[in-house]
């Protein structure tokens, strides 16, 4: 039998491997270590449901790491911005990849360091996108230049 310590090695590994089977993360999703339970909440091949699960869990980690995965849908990360929990909704706050309606919403949130993350955060969204509409503009300006030549 394997250590303690070994297993969960083995399992926080398995967690966010690509090539783990959705039975396998099921039951991981399941474990009674929190940071096995996160690893597979971050894995983008884990399903839809063990994600909803996962929305729900205890520990504010799993629930952060369920929030900043690229493949949770956004009604999800929605259900999870809701949380009581201030390190969640900050966690969403300041990453670029939660979606505008939710950094809106949070952009509003009661706790001011958050409003303010949230608020921060969209106006380097807002700068990216038109920053890329400038450019996009000038390539398009050159490329009506170039066959008018």
């Amino acid at each position: 039998m394997r250590k303690r310590s070994e297993q969960f090695f083995h399992d926080y590994l398995r967690a966010g491997s690509s090539d783990t089977p959705d039975h396998i993360l099921e039951r991981l999703s399941e474990s009674n270590h929190s940071r096995v339970r996160a690893r597979v909440a971050e894995n983008p091949k884990t399903p839809t449901a063990i994600l909803r699960l996962l929305a729900s869990d205890n520990d504010v980690e799993v629930r952060i790491a369920v929030a900043t995965n690229p493949n949770t849908p956004q009604a999800i990360v929605w259900q999870i911005a809701n949380s009581d929990s201030v390190m969640v909704r900050m966690a969403l706050a300041v990453e670029l990849n939660t979606p505008v309606f939710v950094l809106d919403k949070l952009s509003c949130d009661d706790n001011p360091y958050v409003a303010y993350q949230a608020a921060k955060t969209l106006s380097i969204i807002n700068s990216f996108v038109s920053q890329f509409k400038r450019d996009k503009d000038k390539v398009m300006q050159g490329s009506v230049t170039s066959m008018a030549s």
